[in-house]
């Protein structure tokens, strides 16, 4: 029954940390998506195109966000904390610097538009992109270790399982063996009485 439970344990510490990875993993392609719309809006020629590419990035950056949240309520180690707030800030500058390239190119300064996306935005969503990495990996260490405290923790149950069992053996043939003193002797005793009396002592 322990033993059962604490194999139940382990696995449902293991598929708390998948869940958890493939959420951040489900965000991170969001937000690639999200980012190359972005650089497309403010990078585009094509008039047409222009409005269509930013709508569908604010939509990509949206749902992104949305897993985001997600992540954020699952996160249980100080290191999943630490990651996530080190992500929000590199969002916030990434969609800062987004927003003021896509004002100088909507004002018709492609000029500025394209500097900002070589010097500022490109470099800004590589750092995004890489605390995002950051906290994936922390979360893989993650989940190795819960792995490995599962197999810890059941060697161990195992083998205090297997010293139970042991003494429980040892107790019990202890037992049978004063059971059978306790009717063997009496008995012995009984013969040497019937032995006694037939010899007509």
């Amino acid at each position: 029954g322990a033993l059962v439970q604490l194999f139940a344990e382990c696995g449902a510490a293991v598929q708390a940390t998948d869940k958890r990875i493939n959420l951040a993993l489900r965000w991170q392609a969001l937000t690639l998506q999200s980012v190359e719309a972005a650089l497309a809006s403010v990078l585009s020629s094509e008039e047409h195109l222009i409005a269509q590419l930013s709508q569908k990035a604010r939509a990509l950056m949206q749902q992104a966000a949305s897993l985001q949240q997600q992540v954020q309520v699952e996160a249980r180690e100080e290191t999943d904390r630490n990651g996530l707030a080190q992500v929000e800030a590199e969002r916030k500058a990434v969609l800062g610097i987004y927003e003021q390239a896509y004002q100088a190119r909507d004002l018709g300064k492609a000029w500025e538009a394209q500097k900002l996306v070589d010097e500022q935005l490109v470099p800004a969503a590589q750092r995004y992109v890489q605390a995002q990495d950051a906290l994936i990996d922390a979360q893989q260490r993650q989940r190795l270790d819960a792995e490995q405290q599962g197999r810890e923790q059941t060697s161990i149950a195992k083998r205090m399982a297997l010293a139970v069992g042991l003494f429980m053996a040892l107790a019990g043939a202890l037992l049978s063996l004063a059971t059978i003193r306790s009717i063997t002797t009496p008995l012995k005793q009984a013969v040497q009485l019937a032995q006694t009396i037939a010899a007509g002592n």
